[in-house]
C-alpha cells in the first residue's frame, strides 16, 4: 500500500501489477488529492486495463473541480483518443460537483459519436479559455 503520491502514482502506471494493488493506489490518489496525482490519474484513463479506467474515471468524479482542468488539458490535446473521450465522459456525468457537470453538459455531448475527436478537443478548449 503506498504511504505518499510517489508511491501511488509508481504503483499505479506499473502494468506488472495486479488490478488490486494499482486500484489501492488510485484510492490513495483520490483521498490524497494532489496536482501530480490528478495529472497520473488523468493519463491512466487510458491505460490498457478497463478497471483501471473505470476506477480512475470514478476516482477523478469524486474530485470535481480539482480534476476538471487536467481533464481538459488532456482531452484539448491531439492525442485524445476514444478511450480518453469515454472515461472522460464518464468522470464529467458523474461528477460530484453539480457546477462541473453544468458548465461541461456540451463537452459530454462532444465526447461521443462520429467527429468526437475534434468536436471534443474544441469544447475543452472554450472551456480552458473560460477558466
Amino acid at each position: 500500500m503506498a504511504t505518499t503520491t510517489e508511491e501511488a502514482i509508481t504503483t499505479l502506471a506499473n502494468q506488472a501489477l495486479t488490478s488490486n494493488e494499482r486500484e489501492t493506489a488510485i484510492h490513495y490518489l483520490q483521498y490524497n488529492p494532489s496536482g501530480e496525482g490528478v495529472n497520473a490519474l488523468v493519463a491512466a484513463l487510458r491505460d490498457r486495463d478497463p478497471g483501471v479506467r473505470y476506477a480512475c474515471s470514478t476516482a477523478l468524479a469524486t474530485l470535481g473541480e480539482l480534476a476538471l482542468i487536467p481533464l481538459l488539458r488532456a482531452i484539448s490535446s491531439t492525442d485524445n483518443d476514444a478511450m480518453l473521450r469515454e472515461g472522460a465522459h464518464r468522470v464529467l456525468a458523474h461528477s460530484t460537483n453539480r457546477d462541473v457537470r453544468d458548465k461541461t453538459a456540451e463537452l459530454r455531448k462532444a465526447l461521443v459519436g462520429p467527429g468526437a475527436q475534434l468536436a471534443s478537443m474544441e469544447e475543452a478548449a472554450k472551456l480552458l479559455y473560460r477558466n
